[in-house]
């Protein structure tokens, strides 16, 4: 059952008047159909939303079926932007709605002390499906050359790298139970960071799908998962520590040349992999300088979270499931250094120096870094400004739009770009990764994505 303790921790803001509008809402819609229930006190209202939240009775089953169905009905209006989405999308759209119902800062910091960690989650996963070759090493950090972390002054934690190889691999996309793949490829290896707002562990049924469906289209030999410290444990910089820490492990330990890399991730992930390549360009003073011996296969960034300083202006989008203010709470869970570029990646003071670095522009005099680069937005999610900036302006990549009902002439595109921004069309946050979880296999940004993967095998 539900403390009046977490009630403290989650329901500490105060009620906002769309909150009250909610709660009558709802509770009149209840009161229609079970019976009369008297109006309950402020603290009883707080009880009535945690239900909602976690569905701790039936009650908060009842009431999360109200908010799902009447989100999944909106997108089956045609003057909604995604009305010809499949109704998988429209689903897992309303899902994802029905959880945001009520967002505060207090809820994210409970929710991130009290889910399973990535590493659970993975050897989870990797337990339940056969075929998978998994091995997880953590990986340390040298405290006696790494600055403690300026937010809390403690020491960084060792992040864990989980190593995905086998017939596993070669399975179609979406099938966990393919038992016909005949030995793992003869290609890349690619290297994910999940996303999930630095505060979310891994969701195997969409990062770690996502992933495989990546390998499969490149023939990958093996996927490596970073299982990274979460706030509000950990605040910035330790993802950053961790991350180049971690590559630092596969270049000198692991013995695999940057060729041989495709780096990747989404929304915050996506995140980490550019504050990476921004200290290999510009190292920063909170972990070791890090230099690879050549160029990086690729580097894909899915949905990149590249807005900080002021998130809650981003606003709403009828597209996308995120709002600028719950990214702004994310933010202040963070607790980030938004002068550092490898913080705030497109509006630092220096970012357009670094990044010509980076992606070797013309005039900078500097060898790229990376041989491949894939950046995906939706037009209409509300992070798309940044990642055009840091997509088109920064790294000189071309701009490709995308649909689900485009022929293969536009993903050959995408296929024979260097670098490529592709543009979803009324698309959400992070869409092939919530494709992945329905399994649904024809969204712009997901067959751009295998368009790109598929050409790391040329």
């Amino acid at each position: 059952m539900i403390t009046d303790e977490d009630i403290d921790q989650i329901g500490a803001r105060p009620l906002t008047t769309g909150d009250w509008f909610k709660v009558v809402g709802i509770m009149a819609i209840y009161r229609e159909l079970k019976g009369t229930i008297p109006m309950p006190g402020q603290k009883a209202q707080k009880r009535f939303l945690l239900l909602s939240l976690y569905a701790d009775a039936n009650v908060g089953d009842f009431i999360l079926a109200i908010i799902f169905l009447y989100q999944l009905a909106k997108f089956f209006l045609p003057s909604h932007p995604q009305y010809d989405f499949h109704w998988r999308q429209k689903a897992i759209l309303a899902a994802i709605r029905t959880s945001n119902v009520f967002q505060s800062q207090k809820r994210i910091v409970y929710a991130g002390g009290h889910t399973k960690t990535s590493s659970e989650r993975m050897r989870g996963y990797a337990a339940k499906r056969e075929g998978i070759k998994h091995r997880e090493v953590s990986v340390p950090i040298n405290t006696a050359v790494t600055a403690a972390n300026p937010a809390t002054g403690r020491a960084t934690s060792s992040p864990t790298l989980h190593f995905f190889s086998g017939p596993w691999l070669a399975g179609e996309p979406g099938n966990d139970d393919d038992k016909d793949g005949h030995g793992r490829g003869d290609g890349p290896i690619i290297v994910y960071a999940h996303g999930g707002g630095y505060v979310e562990p891994i969701a195997p049924s969409a990062h770690v799908a996502l992933a495989r469906s990546m390998a499969k289209a490149c023939g990958a030999r093996q996927v490596i998962f970073v299982a990274y410290a979460l706030c509000p444990e950990a605040q910035y910089p330790s993802q950053l520590v961790q991350i180049v820490e971690s590559l630092r492990h596969l270049l000198e330990q692991e013995n695999i040349p940057p060729g041989d890399l495709v780096l990747a991730g989404d929304s915050a992930g996506a995140h980490m992999m550019a504050s990476l390549l921004a200290h290999i360009a510009a190292p920063a003073p909170y972990v070791p300088p890090l230099r690879p011996s050549g160029q990086f296969l690729a580097v894909v960034l899915l949905s990149p979270w590249f807005t900080w300083t002021d998130a809650a202006s981003l606003g709403t989008s009828a597209c996308d499931f995120l709002e600028g203010p719950h990214t702004a709470n994310l933010v202040r869970v963070l607790r980030p250094r938004v002068e550092d570029v490898w913080c705030e990646i497109v509006a630092a003071p220096n970012a357009h120096e670094v990044w010509a670095r980076v992606f070797g522009v013309e005039g900078s005099g500097e060898k790229p870094l990376v041989k491949r680069l894939l950046v995906t937005a939706s037009d209409s999610e509300i992070m798309h400004r940044d990642a055009r900036v840091f997509a088109v302006e920064y790294a000189g990549a071309t701009s490709v739009s995308v649909g689900a009902g485009d022929s293969e002439t536009q993903f050959a595109r995408v296929r024979s770009e260097t670098r490529v921004f592709a543009v979803g069309r009324r698309e959400t946050h992070v869409q092939p990764g919530l494709d992945e979880a329905v399994r649904y296999y024809g969204g712009g940004t997901w067959r751009a994505l295998q368009a790109f993967m598929s050409s790391l095998r040329d």
